[in-house]
Parts: structure tokens; C-alpha cells; sequence
């Protein structure tokens, strides 16, 4: 962009929501503002003309930046370091589809199919943070789920999975599609017009009608009438588009191309993405080394304007590797220790506490009997105390009613789910964690129905196992009490917090705030809390309530008062450190007090994020792992590439199977403690072997990971509610029924257990 007033003058950049514009040099004129006249040419063809304001409000200063970097002020300017972010990406952004930080190249033809009518679209990040040497720029391979540029009637039967386009559609069928095709830009082809749509007719075009010209007329005779289409497909649901609710047969409209994929991709299609989407280690430096060239830097116009100059390579760092933590394995009374190496194991030993397993039962959704192989020497290996076979999913309830009744002493019932069985899943976790308050186990019938006794099948047992002890309250292993870290040698609480959000296009539903806490010394075992609140909200707003519920069963399962509490906290972006900080903080210290007056244990409060783009790669193969050739796991960086001034660092406490590993990096936003680097990093990569669920270490400490399960669990549990089954927005949309409280509220039965794991 210039300045046609001024075609020799700065250029002009602007970010991606158009309302702010910046440029090298004050242009003199502006003060006041300026009106210009801009002619657009919209999708469908239509010339529109809009009047742009634009005036001068606020400079932004490269010094104080300089000064922040070199240590001689104790504040980032971001209003700054946004407005060379926007310069950097303004030549991307004008040739490509931009999705906020990344952007992404019309399709080729190549993209991988995501199934469901999604497509994985490979693209380029961009961004610039500020680092202890100088500013930074971030590129790395992006990727993301696209619609499939089709028919929409290709799009439904890919969607409701459909093989054979039906007649018409039943209703739980249209309320699900009606859903999913909402906000979606699609182009009518009688007439080349691209609108949102709104959702799906109750009715099929045959039956559907309005008013034309004084008279109720068909949707089906409409179009036969008026543009001589005769519908291939009448029986069929009409889509509603545009603004007055326009309705068009689904057979002529389709799915317009660039179009991200709203809210979150299925489990399948997950999948589907991390094959299409994972590479070893060394082959991703080299294409982002090809990204790199392909920008051409050097060459852009904008850049050079500013005074903006990017180098070509990479940046070379200095980190170093920590070593695994020993474990102890069982009997509890004489454990065994083990080294941990490259970050996984196998279990070749008892569990530390194993439970035994006395009255269970199964219930398959699929007609044929689960595999069965020899159970670890732990569990007794009998026959359950009831076998169902079902198919009726809204039996679930009467079901779990019944056995509770019949076997009193109910422990688990282990569920084996069809191959689509979301919806089953959803009503199982229900039934057994709110409605009645019985453990489930779930399997999927295809690994259900494999061989156990095959040793290559001997991974997903012993995942098995290691779920269904934990949840009835048993230990696989623990931290080495002699090589432990010493914060956690005297009595201390270490918390994990995370809150989720509805996906994108969903204006109404809550979002979920859970909550865990250690009970136990080792630290192995966690209880949890969560709440729903408003709409899109970060802060926990129930913090202190699900503090002080934490702090009571801690001392009601360990009979000591913790010295030191350890807050690991997930999901907050840098922008939001402040307020969460402030709110959440003070929310721990009030339940410290109010549990007991003057009790003010120390407090840590550290902040995890997953979601950024820097990735480490090893230069010496010596010092890569794995089949994909990573960072070894426990490799620490923090230094050159860290804030100039802040507490943070990167950990990759784990061995990346597929693709390349991603450190988390970690904010302390508060310490009381006044722990070293080495202190907290060797605590933070120790809490990341305790996870229960498999034998390997994770990517984040344990009780971050236990809060996300939590609050996707409650996620599921929400979908029971009609208002958001309906898909319908109350008059306040951030307002929490009752209805919905009670819904994630856990049956108590079940609240102490680990029935998230």
C-alpha cells in the first residue's frame, strides 16, 4: 500500500483486521485525518465503495525497544513489536491466505485428505519475539484443516459418512450437518453469488415454501419455474444463505475453496493430520530452510522501507540435557529402582500399588466378543461379574442403573465402543462419572479385537492396565525418593489449571475451568475440580472455591499441611499474564487464609504454553534420538533465545515418536521460593514422568496434562445439554444455567478417584 497523494512517500502496511495501519515516517496531513474513497470489487463481481478515515494516533518506538533489549528498560513496548510484525508479514498476507500468524497458498491439488470434507493445508508462520541477544524471527511449517472445495451435497456425505447418497436425511442427521455447514461461505451456481449459510431447512425443498409474488410457492417449483432447474435431489434439505435466510437447494451450491475448518478437528481426523504432517527432525530444518528462501526477504519492498533487514539461517543456541529421574517400582514395601533412558521404558516389573480387581463388567456396542489374552500378574485375571452385549445407545443409562444395583460392590465397567463411537463415548463418560458414579474403562472395538497374546500388541494392554489402576487408585511407579528433586522432600501441593474454550463460530456454550491437585507425597495420584463460566472467559473464576476444596483433601489423604504450593498453569497467552496473574494469585492466597488465618505457604506460579512454533534441532547426529532424529529428552534452553529479562525457559522433556519434538516453555510469573533455574527445571522434567497413562515422559508436567483431560471430559459431559445439542444462543450469552453446573458437577462416588486418567 502507498500514499497515492504521495507515491514516493513511506508505504503503508496494515494488520490483518484492517484497522490499523502503520508506516516508517510521520506524514504530514494526518493529524486531523484523512477521508478516502476505495472502490472494491467483491466475490460476486459487485463494484462497492467504501469511505476509509484514516488518522494519526501514536508512534511507535524502535528505542525504547533497543533499550528494552540491551537491559536498560524493565518493559517490552508490544505495541512496537506488533507494528514490525505486520511489516514483516505484509508481503506474505497480499499473496496468500492468511489464518493469524501463518499463511497458506491456494491448494494444488495435493492437499491430504482429512476425511469429513477436510483437507490439511501446509503453510509458513511468521512471527518476531523479542530474545537476550536481539529481535527474532520465528518461521516454521504450518499446518491446518481446510474445507474441501465440492459440492455441498459432497460435502454432507462426506461429513455424515455417507457411502450412498440417500434419499433424504433423518433428523438427528440435518440438526448434525446443520450444524457443522453454519458460517460457511458457500457459492449458489444458478447464479454465481458467494454468501455464508445459515444452517438447513426443517423440510426438503418439496415441501418447503414461501411466498412469491402474492403466493405460497414450492422451493422445488421455484427453481423450476423461474430458472428451469429441475432438482436431481428434492427430498433433500434446502440451505439457508445469506443475511434475509435465503433458501437454495443443496444441490446448487458449493463449498467456496480458502475456507479454514471451524472449531476442532475430530479424533479421526487428528490422526489423519499428524501422519500427513509429521517428518523427521532434520528433513523439517530443511524445509523450513527452503521457507526461508522462498520469502525472499531481501527482496521485499516493505522491509526495506522500514529498515528491516533478516538473515538466512538459522540461529545456533547452547542447551544441555538433564538426566532422567530413577523410579521406583513395585512391591511398595520393598521397591525397586530404575533409570528411565531417552524418556521411555517398558514395564518389566510390578506396579508400586497395584489394585486388585474383584467385580467388573463389560459392555460391547459391537456384536462380537472383545479379544481376550492374559492380564498382567498384578490383576486377577477372572471372568467379570456381567457380560452385555448392546446396541441401543439410550440404554446406557437403565443399564449402568441396573448393574449398580445388582453388584454393589461395582469397581469398573470396561466399555468397548463401535468404530464411530463419539457419541457413545460421550454418554458412557456421563452415565459413569455424573449420573451414577461408577469408573469406565472405554476401547475402541479394533483394539478390542486384537491379540494379546501377539507380544507386538503388548503396548496397548499394559496402556490399559496402567489407565484402569490408576483409576481405582493404584501407583505404577514413583519418583526415586533418594534422587527426587529436594522442592518435593519436604510437604508440598503442586496444581494444574487449564481452561477451554467452544471452537470458533460457537457464541453461547461456557467455557470449562479445571483444576487438579497432588494427595499424595510421591507425587502420583491428583484430585480434581472443575466449573463452568462464562462464555470465553480465561481467568478461573471459582479459583478459590476449588483451592480450598483441594487443600482439604490434601490434608485429609497425607495428614500433613503443605509448606510450598507449585501452580502449573496452561492455556494463558502472552497478553494475558498480567490479569491472570493478578486474579488467580490472589484467588490461591485467599483460600490459604480463609482455610486458616494467617497460613501463607510459599507460592509458585508458572505459566506452561505448548502452542508456539520454535522448534530445536540437534547438529550433532551423535546427539539425536529416535527414529526421527530429535533433541534427546530433558534438553533445556535458557538463554539467547529467552525473554531479555523474564524467568522463563524451554523444556523438551520428551522423545518425539513422529515428527519433530516440541519443547514447552515455561513463564514463572510469581515465585515466594526464590528457586534457581536449575531448581524449577529439574522439578518441571521430573513431573513430566509421572504421567500414568503410558510408559514413556510427556510433553508438560503431569498435572497440566490432568487438568486438560479434566476439562475435556467435562467438554463431553456439556453435550448433554439440549440448549447446545439445539445449537440455540440465549438472550445472555454468557450467562451459566444451573442445568449446565450440574451437568460437569462429578458424581462423589468417583470425584476423588482419577477418573480422567
Amino acid at each position: 500500500m502507498y500514499d497515492k497523494d504521495n507515491p514516493e512517500g513511506p508505504k503503508w502496511v496494515y494488520d490483518k483486521n484492517g484497522k490499523n495501519i502503520y508506516c516508517s515516517k510521520k506524514i504530514p496531513g494526518f493529524e486531523s485525518g484523512r477521508q478516502y474513497t476505495v472502490q472494491f470489487r467483491t466475490d460476486n463481481g459487485k463494484e462497492k465503495t467504501f469511505i476509509v478515515d484514516i488518522k494519526w494516533v501514536a508512534y511507535c518506538s524502535l528505542y525504547e525497544l533497543n533499550e528494552a533489549l540491551e537491559g536498560r528498560r524493565t518493559e517490552i513496548p508490544y505495541h512496537t513489536l506488533q507494528a514490525i510484525e505486520v511489516a514483516i508479514q505484509q508481503m506474505p498476507k497480499m499473496r496468500t491466505i492468511q489464518v493469524r500468524s501463518s499463511f497458506f497458498d491456494n491448494p494444488s491439488g495435493g492437499e491430504k485428505d482429512l476425511g469429513g470434507g477436510i483437507q490439511a493445508w501446509n503453510g509458513t508462520f511468521l512471527s518476531i519475539r523479542p530474545t537476550q541477544w536481539k529481535m527474532m524471527l520465528n518461521v516454521d511449517l504450518s499446518s491446518t484443516g481446510f474445507y474441501k472445495p465440492q459440492t455441498v451435497i459432497d460435502f454432507m456425505c462426506d461429513f455424515l459418512d455417507l457411502r450412498n447418497l440417500p434419499r433424504s436425511l433423518d433428523a438427528r442427521q440435518r440438526m448434525k450437518f446443520a450444524k457443522e455447514i453454519k458460517a460457511i461461505k458457500v457459492e449458489t451456481t444458478h447464479m454465481k453469488r458467494k454468501q455464508k449459510a445459515g444452517g438447513l431447512t426443517d423440510r426438503s425443498a418439496r415441501e418447503e415454501t414461501f411466498h412469491c409474488d402474492g403466493r405460497k410457492v414450492t422451493v422445488l417449483d421455484y427453481f423450476k419455474n423461474t430458472y428451469n432447474i429441475s432438482l436431481k435431489h428434492p427430498d433433500l434439505p434446502c440451505v439457508k444463505v445469506g443475511q434475509k435466510g435465503n433458501l437454495i437447494p443443496m444441490e446448487l451450491c458449493h463449498v467456496v475453496s480458502g475456507q479454514k475448518k471451524q472449531g476442532r478437528l475430530t479424533g479421526r481426523q487428528t490422526q489423519q493430520m499428524i501422519r500427513s504432517t509429521t517428518i523427521p527432525a532434520p528433513d523439517r530444518m530443511q524445509k523450513i530452510m527452503e521457507l526461508i528462501r522462498k520469502l525472499r526477504f531481501e527482496q521485499d519492498p516493505y522491509l526495506h522501507d522500514f529498515g528491516f533487514s533478516i538473515g538466512n539461517e538459522l540461529i545456533g543456541i547452547q542447551g544441555r540435557v538433564l538426566d532422567p529421574p530413577s523410579m521406583m517400582f513395585g512391591p511398595i514395601n520393598r521397591p525397586s529402582q530404575e533409570l528411565r533412558k531417552d524418556g521411555a521404558w517398558k514395564i518389566t516389573k510390578k506396579m508400586l500399588d497395584p489394585k486388585e480387581l474383584r467385580e467388573w463388567a463389560l459392555i460391547s456396542y459391537k456384536k462380537r466378543q472383545p479379544g481376550r489374552g492374559r492380564g498382567p500378574d498384578h490383576l486377577d485375571n477372572q471372568d467379570p461379574c456381567h457380560v452385555s452385549l448392546e446396541t441401543d445407545l439410550n440404554g446406557t443409562d437403565k443399564l449402568f442403573g441396573r448393574l449398580k444395583a445388582w453388584y454393589r460392590k461395582l469397581q469398573l465397567i470396561v466399555v468397548v465402543l463401535p468404530v464411530d463411537g463419539d457419541d457413545f463415548y460421550e454418554e458412557v463418560k456421563h452415565c459413569g462419572d455424573v449420573v451414577h458414579g461408577i469408573i469406565t474403562q472405554c476401547i475402541k472395538v479394533e483394539k478390542a479385537s486384537i491379540d494379546f497374546s501377539d507380544w507386538r500388541n503388548r503396548e496397548t494392554l499394559v496402556n490399559l492396565w496402567l489407565k484402569m489402576n490408576a483409576k481405582l487408585g493404584g501407583t505404577t511407579c514413583a519418583l526415586d525418593k533418594a534422587m527426587k528433586s529436594p522442592i518435593l522432600k519436604r510437604p508440598v501441593i503442586i496444581f494444574g489449571a487449564d481452561v477451554t474454550h467452544p471452537g470458533a463460530g460457537n457464541r453461547s456454550s461456557p467455557s470449562i475451568a479445571a483444576v487438579v491437585a497432588s494427595k499424595d507425597s510421591y507425587p502420583t495420584l491428583y484430585n480434581a475440580e472443575v466449573r463452568v463460566q462464562k462464555h470465553r472467559q480465561e481467568m478461573i473464576e471459582d479459583l478459590k472455591e476449588m483451592t480450598k476444596e483441594l487443600l482439604k483433601k490434601f490434608r485429609q489423604s497425607t495428614k500433613a499441611i503443605p509448606e510450598k504450593i507449585l501452580f502449573y498453569r496452561d492455556g494463558v497467552s502472552r497478553g494475558q499474564f498480567q490479569d491472570v496473574l493478578i486474579k488467580e494469585l490472589s484467588a490461591i492466597q485467599r483460600a490459604c487464609l480463609e482455610l486458616q488465618p494467617g497460613w501463607t505457604p510459599a507460592i509458585t506460579f508458572i505459566v506452561v504454553q505448548k502452542r508456539h512454533h520454535a522448534k530445536f534441532f540437534a547438529t550433532d547426529p551423535k546427539d539425536q534420538k529416535g527414529k526421527s532424529r530429535n533433541i534427546p529428552a530433558g534438553t533445556v534452553v535458557d538463554t539467547q533465545i529467552c525473554h531479555p529479562y523474564e524467568f522463563n525457559f524451554y523444556l523438551c522433556s520428551h522423545t518425539g515418536i513422529q515428527g519433530t519434538s516440541k519443547p514447552a516453555l515455561y513463564h514463572v510469573l510469581y515465585d515466594d521460593s526464590n528457586f534457581t533455574s536449575d531448581d524449577l527445571q529439574i522439578l518441571t522434567n521430573q513431573l513430566c514422568y509421572t504421567y500414568v497413562r503410558c510408559t514413556r515422559s510427556v510433553s508438560i508436567p503431569a498435572p497440566a496434562y490432568y487438568a486438560h483431560h479434566v476439562a475435556f471430559r467435562a467438554r463431553h459431559h456439556l453435550k448433554m445439554d439440549s440448549a447446545i445439542e439445539g445449537n440455540t444462543i440465549s438472550n445472555d450469552e454468557s450467562k451459566v444455567t444451573t442445568e449446565q453446573r450440574n451437568l460437569v458437577k462429578v458424581h462423589p462416588h468417583v470425584n476423588c478417584s482419577m477418573y480422567f486418567a
